[in-house]
C-alpha cells in the first residue's frame, strides 16, 4: 500500500481548512445532513489540531 505524500504546509493547514469549510457548511445548511457534516468537519479539524500539537 502506497502512502500519499502531502506537502507540509497543506498538512499543517488541513485542520484549519476542515474547520473553515465545516463552519461554511453549517452556516449555509439547507438540510440537517449538511449541518451535521459541517459540525463534524469543525470538530474533526479541532481534534486533529489538538492531537497534533
Amino acid at each position: 500500500m502506497r502512502t500519499i505524500w502531502i506537502p507540509e504546509p497543506l498538512y499543517r493547514a488541513w485542520p484549519w481548512l476542515a474547520m473553515l469549510s465545516g463552519s461554511f457548511f453549517a452556516a449555509t445548511a439547507p438540510t440537517l445532513a449538511s449541518l451535521a457534516l459541517g459540525v463534524g468537519l469543525v470538530v474533526y479539524g479541532a481534534f486533529t489540531r489538538l492531537a497534533r500539537y
